[in-house]
């Protein structure tokens, strides 16, 4: 496009803008609704016998500590409460990992199957 284009269309949002930004509003009206303290996202789930299921996963946004009281979405509408008795990244234990890390939890009173890769853990 040359420049009389540019300065023709320049209030006008390119498609990439706009399918951008029709993606983000789309994205908003499916978060969890939460008090805006933290939210994970699970990737894979691996069952520890005796203590309980550790989830792979990122953190989205917000921070998660040792002894939390969290809640599993499975995105069915259904809410399970359990706390998290472990942390690490990368085999180093942590007290607590914040937003954009990748971490493992140790989840107390859960199965393997009661997680789902996109299962949310919410708290």
């Amino acid at each position: 496009m040359g420049l009389l284009g540019k300065l023709l269309n320049k209030n006008k949002e390119s498609d990439d803008q706009k399918e951008l930004r029709l993606y983000e509003e789309c994205r908003a009206n499916e978060a969890p609704q939460t008090d805006g303290s933290a939210c994970f996202i699970a990737d894979d789930a691996f069952p520890i016998a005796g203590r309980g299921v550790v989830v792979a996963g990122v953190v989205a946004e917000g921070t998660f500590s040792v002894g939390d009281k969290v809640m599993l979405d499975d995105l069915s509408g259904e809410l399970r409460e359990t706390q998290i008795l472990r942390l690490e990244t990368f085999r180093k234990v942590r007290t607590s990992v914040s937003e954009g890390e990748e971490a493992g939890m140790l989840l107390k009173g859960l199965q393997r199957k009661d997680i789902k890769q996109g299962d949310l853990i919410i708290k």
